[in-house]
Order: C-alpha cells, then sequence, then structure tokens
C-alpha cells in the first residue's frame, strides 16, 4: 500500500476479529477494543514520533501488529518478511517455521546480556554494529539511556545512503518504503525506495551476509536505479529481486511511477550483477503496465514479485488506490497477477479474465502489498497485507496493515485460484491442485486424504498418488515406479517416502525416495537402486554413464553380499569391500570364473583405465583389459611379482593369457615376458633373449626346471637369470646361453662371469667324451671320469 500522507489523531471503534472471506488464508488478531490517542509530532520530514498501542519493535517477541508491504524469503524452512517501516526501525524483520508465528528480529548483543552488567557495554561491544553504537551515543540522555537504546536495536538497516533525504529518528520513516530483500551467491541485497527529491523516490540498495543483517547501503554517491524526472516524476519504488533458475541470471523489479494524463505506471526489470547493481547497458524491460480495460487495476500498479511454480512464471503485483474510498474505510486495493512466458525478458500477460486474486471482503480490506513465494511444502504462497474496516480512515498510526499468507493453486491451464477454507490447504492438495487437479496429470481422487498422524499425509489419485511427511515435503508417485514403490510397501517399506517428484530423464524416469531410487526405462522395467550401491552408480554417471540404467532391484548374496544389474555392468557390494562397478569384458571374465563365488571374489575397485587398457581388482586377483590382449586374470604371487615389475606399465605389459596350471606350478605370459611359479621356487619373471633360450630348452619341464630368481642385471649391461638346476645368461658379447649341471658348479666356484672365463659363448653340447660349454676365456669339460675340468685358452 502507498499511503504516504499525514493523518489527525483519532479513536478507533471497538471491532471484531475477523477472517478475509476470498478464498485466501489470513488470520487476523483481535484488535483492541479501544485505542487511546497518541499525541502525534510530526517533523517536516513526515513521521510519526511514537509507537502504536501494540508497542515497539522489541526484540525476540511475537509481532501482530502493522507490518505493511511485506516480502517473505524462505531460506531451508525458515521465513524471513521484511516490511515496510514501522517500530522505529527502517528494515524490521520477522522470522517464522510456520507461516503462522512471526518473531521479532533479535537484539545484535548476545543473548542474555544487561547493559552495564558483567561488563557488557553495547556502545562498545563488538557485537553491536558500529553505526548502531554511534546512533545511539548522539541521544541527548544519559548514558544509561544511550546504553539500552543500543542494546535494543534490531533494525536490520544500520547503514543508509549518504544521498537520501534522511528523516529523523522516530517510528515509522516515510523517506523508505517498500523493500525487496533476496540473496545473489551468498550475499544479501535489500533494495528499498529513497526520497530523493520533494515527492520523488529512486533505489538503492544495501548488503548483508545474512537475511538478518546487518545491511549496510552500497549505493555509492547516488540512486542505483531512477525514471527520469520528466517522465516519471513520482520515481522508482516497490524494488523486489528475483533469480531465474532458465538463465541463472539474477535481475531487480520496480515500479515506474507513471506521469498523470501522459502515461500510465510501469513494472520494468533490468539485470543484476554479481555486485547487487544494475549490470552496465543491460536493457530495461517493461514487464507490465496499468491496464485501464482492467477495472479492479484502477489506475496503478506496483509491488511486483515474480515467481516461477508448476513450469509458468507469474508476476503478481498489487493495484488501485490504496487509501479509503470513503469514511468507513473502504479499499479497492487489491492483488492479481500476470503470466511471463519469458520470465523477466519479455512483456507479460494478464490472465484473461482480468479479476484479482484478492480483494476487499467484509471487514478485510485492501489486501495488497504482496510477494509470492513458494513454501517448503511446494505449494505457492502469497504474503499482503490487509486492514480492518475502519483503521484506515486516520490517527496518529496511518495503515496498520496486518501481514497474511494466502496459499495459491494453480488450475490444469496455469491460472491461478486461492485455496478455499479458513486454514493453509494440505500440502498434499496443494501439490495435486498445482498439477491441474482433476484435469491435471494425476487425474481425480479415488481415495480420501489419509493422515499418519501429524507428520505425513497420501492420498490416491487416478494416475498417481501423493504423499507428503514433514521432513519430505509433498511429492507425486506414478506409474511403474509407483507400482514398484507400492509393492515394496509404500512409505512403511525399505524406501520410505518420496523425496521428490518423478523426473524424466533421456530415456526415462525416476523418483527418489528416502531410502533409496525407482530408476524406470522402457527396456529395464523399473528397479530400486540404494544404498552403497546406489552411491557408486552415482559416481559413475547416474544412467547417463556407462552402467546405464538398472535392469534388476538390489538382490542379495550369500555372504551378506548384493549387487545391482545395470544395462552396461553390475555394482557389487559386501561388507569387507564397500560397493564397485564391473562390466564390459572385464565383467565377462569375472562372470565365467565365478562371479563373487568364485576364486577371485568381490571387487575391491571400480574399472580403472589405464594407457591403452584397464582393470578392476578383486579380493582374490586382478582382471586385466587391453585391446591388444583381451581380458585375462593376473593373481597371487604371480601378480605380485609382476606388480614389482612395475604392472602393465613395466617390461611385461599386459597379460596374455589367463593364469595356467603346470606340474608342480603355474605361470601367466605377458606381452615382455611370463612369470612362472612353484612351492618351491616362489614366482619369477622370465622374459626375452633368456626365456627365448629356457623355452628352447622345455621351459619348467626341460632340464633346468622353474626359475629360482628373476632377470638380474650384470655389469657390462648383461643379465642372468637363475633356474633350479642352472642358470641362463646374456651379453652383448656373448649373446644368450644356457650353463647348466655340474659345469655351472664348477664355473660359479671359479667366479662365474667375474672369473678369467668370463661369460659362456655356447650352451652346453656333448664333446671330448662327454659334456661341454665354452666360455670366452676357456671352456669347460665334464666327463663321468674326470668331473669339470677347465680347458684354458
Amino acid at each position: 500500500m502507498r499511503s504516504r500522507t499525514r493523518t489527525p489523531r483519532r479513536t478507533v471503534a471497538a471491532l471484531a476479529a475477523a477472517t478475509v472471506l476470498l478464498g485466501g488464508v489470513l488470520t487476523l488478531a483481535q484488535p483492541p477494543a479501544t485505542e487511546t490517542p497518541l499525541t502525534t509530532a510530526a517533523d517536516d520530514a513526515g513521521v510519526t514520533a511514537l509507537p502504536p498501542a501494540y508497542g515497539w519493535f522489541e526484540p525476540d517477541t511475537v509481532w501482530n501488529g502493522d507490518f505493511g508491504d511485506p516480502t517473505v524469503v524462505r531460506v531451508g524452512n525458515t521465513y524471513y518478511a521484511y516490511a515496510s517501516p514501522v517500530g522505529g526501525r527502517v528494515l524490521p524483520v520477522l522470522t517464522s517455521t510456520d507461516l503462522r508465528t512471526w518473531k521479532v528480529h533479535p537484539r545484535y548483543a548476545p543473548p542474555g546480556s544487561v547493559p552495564y552488567q558483567n561488563g557488557f557495554d553495547p556502545l562498545t561491544d563488538r557485537s553491536v554494529p558500529a553505526e548502531v553504537q554511534s546512533w545511539a551515543s548522539r541521544l541527548p540522555l544519559s548514558t544509561l539511556d544511550r546504553g539500552w537504546s543500543a542494546f535494543n536495536n534490531n533494525d536490520a538497516l544500520v547503514s543508509r545512503p549518504t544521498w537520501g533525504v534522511r528523516a529523523a529518528d522516530s517510528w515509522v520513516d516515510r523517506n523508505y518504503w517498500a523493500p525487496g530483500v533476496f540473496p545473489i551467491g551468498s550475499t544479501w541485497y535489500a533494495y528499498s525506495p529513497v526520497l530523493y527529491s520533494d515527492g520523488r523516490f529512486c533505489l538503492t540498495v544495501a548488503s548483508a551476509t545474512s537475511p538478518l543483517g546487518p545491511f549496510r547501503d552500497v549505493s555509492g554517491g547516488g540512486p542505483i536505479q531512477c525514471e527520469d524526472a520528466a517522465v516519471d516524476p513520482g520515481g522508482s519504488i516497490d524494488p523486489a529481486g528475483y533469480h531465474d533458475d532458465a538463465t541463472g541470471k539474477d535481475y531487480l523489479m520496480w515500479k515506474s511511477s507513471g506521469k498523470v494524463d501522459h502515461h500510465p505506471s510501469s513494472l520494468k526489470a533490468v539485470e543484476l550483477g554479481s555486485n547487487g547493481l544494475p549490470k552496465p547497458g543491460a536493457p530495461v524491460v517493461k514487464l507490465l503496465e496499468t491496464d485501464s480495460a482492467s477495472p479492479w487495476e484502477g489506475f496503478t500498479i506496483e509491488n511486483p514479485s515474480m515467481v516461477r511454480f508448476g513450469g509458468t512464471t507469474y508476476l503478481f503485483y498489487s493495484a488501485n488506490l490504496s487509501d479509503p474510498l470513503d469514511r468507513i474505510g473502504h479499499s479497492s486495493y487489491a492483488s492479481g497477477y500476470a503470466i511471463c512466458r519469458n520470465g523477466p525478458l519479455a512483456p507479460c500477460e494478464r490472465a484473461a479474465a482480468k479479476v484479482p486474486l484478492l480483494s476487499s471482503n467484509g471487514t478485510a480490506q485492501g489486501p495488497g502489498g504482496s510477494s509470492a513465494f513458494v513454501a517448503a511444502d511446494g505449494s505457492l504462497r502469497m504474503a499482503y497485507a490487509t486492514f480492518w474496516l475502519g483503521e484506515n480512515i486516520g490517527g496518529p498510526v496511518p495503515n496498520p496493515r496486518r501481514m497474511g499468507i494466502a496459499t495459491l493453486l494453480r488450475n490444469g491451464d496455469g491460472t491461478l485460484r486461492v485455496a478455499d477454507g479458513t486454514g493453509p490447504v494440505s500440502p498434499v492438495q496443494a501439490l495435486w491442485a498445482s498439477r491441474g487437479g482433476a484435469a491435471g496429470a494425476l487425474g481425480p481422487a479415488v481415495t480420501a486424504e489419509t493422515n499418519f498422524g501429524d507428520v505425513a499425509a497420501a492420498e490416491h489419485f487416478r494416475n498417481g498418488s501423493v504423499y507428503w511427511s514433514t521432513t519430505t515435503g509433498a511429492h507425486s508417485v506414478q506409474g511403474a515406479i509407483r507400482d514398484k514403490w507400492a509393492s515394496l510397501g509404500w512409505q512403511g517399506g525399505t524406501l520410505g517416502f518420496p523425496t521428490t517428484d518423478e523426473v524424466a530423464l533421456a530415456g526415462g524416469a525416476v523418483s527418489h525416495f528416502q531410502g533409496g531410487s525407482v530408476y524406470w526405462s522402457p527396456g529395464g522395467g523399473a528397479h530400486v537402486v540404494r544404498g552403497l550401491i546406489r552411491d557408486a552408480w552415482a559416481a559413475s554417471g547416474w544412467q547417463a554413464g556407462p552402467l546405464g540404467y538398472p535392469v534388476t532391484d538390489e538382490v542379495a548374496l550369500p555372504g551378506g553380499g548384493a549387487v545391482t544389474h545395470f544395462q552396461g555392468g553390475s555394482v557389487y557390494w559386501s561388507p569387507s569391500t564397500g560397493a564397485h562397478a564391473v562390466r564390459g569384458a572385464i565383467r565377462d571374465l569375472w562372470a565365467a570364473n565365478g562371479w563373487q563365488a568364485g576364486s577371485l571374489g568381490y571387487p575391491v575397485t571400480d574399472e580403472v583405465a589405464l594407457p591403452g587398457g584397464a582393470v578392476t581388482h578383486f579380493q582374490g586377483g586382478s582382471v586385466y583389459w587391453s585391446a591388444a590382449t583381451g581380458t585375462h586374470v593376473v593373481r597371487g604371487l604371480i601378480r605380485s611379482a609382476w606388480a614389482a615389475s612395475g604392472w602393465q606399465a613395466g617390461p611385461l605389459g599386459y597379460p596374455t593369457t589367463d593364469e595356467l596350471p603346470l606340474r608342480n606350478g603355474a605361470v601367466t605370459h605377458f606381452q615382455g615376458g611370463s612369470v612362472y611359479w612353484s612351492p618351491a621356487t616362489g614366482a619369477h619373471v622370465v622374459r626375452g633373449a633368456i626365456r627365448d633360450v629356457w623355452a628352447a630348452s622345455g621351459w619348467e619341464a626341460g632340464p633346468v626346471g622353474y626359475p629360482t630368481t628373476d632377470e638380474l642385471a650384470l655389469p657390462g649391461g648383461a643379465a642372468v637369470s637363475h633356474f633350479e638346476r642352472g642358470s641362463v645368461y646374456w651379453s652383448p658379447a656373448t649373446g644368450v646361453h644356457l650353463v647348466m649341471g655340474a659345469i655351472r658348479d664348477r664355473w660359479n666356484e671359479l667366479g662365474a662371469e667375474r672369473s678369467s672365463l668370463g661369460f659362456p659363448t655356447s650352451d652346453e653340447y656333448a664333446g671330448s667324451g662327454g659334456r661341454r660349454t665354452d666360455f670366452q676365456g676357456g671352456s669347460i669339460v665334464w666327463t663321468p671320469s674326470t668331473g669339470a675340468v677347465v680347458l684354458a685358452r
């Protein structure tokens, strides 16, 4: 409401408590039987000096008094309401958790503190804003009174612009009006019209880190927005913020006053920067202007508020004359809305009926100054202010407007109506109505609403159900997802209450519940995903990741584990390993090995991408894949030896076989060699030319048996691998040769390759009546009669 005229003293007759009979929801406090006339001390700025009978804006008290032009902002389950100046506060703030009981902004001083007791001095304590301390210290009162003034001050605005006309400190400051508060990122911005010159208002902005303030002006040396005085003499008022989820941008809206006999008032918008100021060069969009063909609007529209609800962006506004029409106090002030198909980026359109949502009815008059918001239960609400018939006709405190909260329901065609009844509409009904009611997607009701105590409720409709609880809000569940949830026991089953509506996805849909999620796809049907399996699936990208949609529910496995299969793989969980995804060729080979019941057991990692391949580790080994080698299991001591060599990044590369059983041992072959194991020798790497010579001798079944060492580097770039009954040496000068038996034993006695014989230049061969191996510096000949004898060159 916008009455800014000063009014004489008056006496208010006894009035009965009233409720707005408009389909809106508003509980009005019982007014006092009489109101004692107050002495008015108005100054030149147009203020009234004394509070009304219901007191000052006392911290932490329940407020039922004047609270005009309310803006309500929700943060979680807490609501913050801001209004035009009242009770000695330029920016009064109330808080509520139920939209019924509203408490006044607390003191800045610490709870339990008392001025000048236990060392607390509100004129110096850092909890009290310095601006409040400075203001209080200048009061021409005793030090104690000044201290109490600082202690009780709870004005959310502590710093005003330097360029506005400043009123004396008093109960109502008419130089500020109708604030709009909302956050941009983590910063809160409070926009207000400020008297800039005689009869002309411009917009300012203050910022804070909390919705409770303290807000400090950040407008700089002048208004952040002001209409051209020649075009709109009244300037700009009624600022409101809006965050557009579609674009991620923030906008400032306001009323442009218009000019009599020239052009009507209008509602405008401009994009804001992250600093809360209009973006330089951003276009100003005229959202709506007064429509002479809309009778209820009269000659002005004002107080814009924008909300997106049910897929539609609505612009709420008030219109017509806020002052009384007669000596009784009737008012034509009302609240309505338009539909903005392009949000704040283009002009909005009025609903075809061109009737208000809220208008005067009975003893409740002039519901306006409205702003809309979405409540914690998902319903669309509209805060507005109204006065009782007779209260708006004069007196020291003009227009004692009391805040009410209406519940709005969305019709199937996107139009809105005010919920019937004297109390708030149930969350179940509000959601159903927002979906179009009986004509909407859920269809008509097939059961009555069922209450589960005071904390939950549900109602079934032809095409779905709506469930609500105090912890989850109201959500619809439909189709195959609902059928799956029902088969598990509805809200009494493991999934509990829904926490989201059904969400359409590419190729499917999902509803989330307290205990998990139900995903549906045409090919896979509806299946439950929950717990750590759900978390692992989420980490892989949900249904858009490589696993795709679930094709089974969670399946319990012997031993306490569980699995959910997906289109592109599976997620297995056990208490000792956690939840991990297994997919593709790795999953196929694991399956061939008996899944989790086989020798590999449960996965202990997800699939890990590697250069040229991938791996999944299991309790009993690992499965490696590469395009060149395929998929193979590596495990046990063979895996350990391979790991010590550098895994697939080492000289052995990827496995080319699974582990193969051998007589008294096992082997896994790799791109660059092999790892052989036996109980007697352990696991050792054999590779390159050494491996080739060993292979030519018959591998482990040949005369030298299993390797007893990995390949060992020797001076000069040479190398050796030792076996049970021999060794294979390689050097650049001599190549690779096998030394074994008694000849090797004698050579070792001499110092092997460090002796005068040097490296072998031949394998062992028959000669001189026995066996012979040649070396760089000679030969060793073995015969049964002589044993091993060295022959020098």
